[in-house]
This record gives C-alpha cells, structure tokens and sequence, in this order.
C-alpha cells in the first residue's frame, strides 16, 4: 500500500470521529501533543454547525488541514 494513501486514510479517520465523538479530541490530544487543541475544538464545533444547516464545507476543510499539520508535527506516540 502507498503510504499516502494510508496517511489520507489516517487523516479522514480523525477527522471523522473528532466530528462524531466529543471524546475523540483527548485521544488526538494525548497521540499528538503539539497539536493547536482550541482551533481544533473550533473547527470541529464549526463544522458540526455547517453540516446541520447545510452550509459549505469552509469548516470541514479546516479541520482536515489542522489534522494533517498535528500529524506532520508530531509522530503518533
């Protein structure tokens, strides 16, 4: 398997659940401790906003941006 296929895969898989779980967001935080916790909580608050009124998904590419850069920064532990 080419490893960015399975990093992509990796990254949709966080953000999924950061989005379904609120207890999601200890676990990233714990696995990559460099990350910018408050604008991830922001974007995955924004995100669930835009999906329940159907906005575009300004918020939802933000927040995969925010999981590939804590992913890139920080090796999971």
């Amino acid at each position: 398997e080419h490893p960015c296929a399975s990093t992509g895969q990796l990254l949709e898989r966080w953000r999924d659940r950061l989005i379904e779980d609120d207890g999601a967001l200890t676990d990233f935080a714990r696995e990559h401790p460099g990350a910018d916790l408050q604008a991830l909580r922001t974007a995955i608050r924004e995100t669930r906003r835009e999906r329940a009124t159907d906005r575009p998904p300004k918020h939802f590419r933000e927040l995969f941006r925010l999981v590939r850069e804590a992913l890139q920064d920080t090796p999971p532990v």
